[in-house]
């Protein structure tokens, strides 16, 4: 699924010609103190505002923003870093993007854990 904002707080989908999406965390003004893994997951895929599957490093820079987390760039760099086996400069989809969820929960404080 691919989600793009086009209003503040507002969010569409340019697969379906203007759907709008309901409880997702970039409705939100407010960035989400905690969220759970499966959330995360759902929430990367409307990261991908390209739609092209992957996930870049401005699209990793802008979900961070959204976050409202500091040092983005850093954070991002570092994740890129530890996380781009491949070295294609994008986060794929599968052993990559769960590479990243659990990068996140450990390093950004953003995931719920039991």
């Amino acid at each position: 699924m691919c989600l793009k904002a086009s209003h503040p707080g507002t969010i569409e989908c340019s697969r379906t010609r203007g759907t709008q999406v309901q409880n997702s965390p970039l409705n939100n003004s407010k960035p989400p103190q905690k969220i759970t893994r499966e959330q995360f997951k759902q929430w990367l895929d409307e990261v991908d505002t390209n739609c092209d599957g992957y996930i870049s490093w401005n699209e990793l820079y802008g979900a961070l923003q959204v976050l409202g987390l500091k040092n983005k760039r850093w954070k991002v760099w570092r994740a890129m870093r530890k996380i781009d086996l491949n070295h294609n400069k994008v986060i794929d989809i599968g052993k990559e993007r769960d590479m990243l969820v659990d990068y996140a929960e450990k390093h950004w404080g953003i995931i719920k854990t039991d």
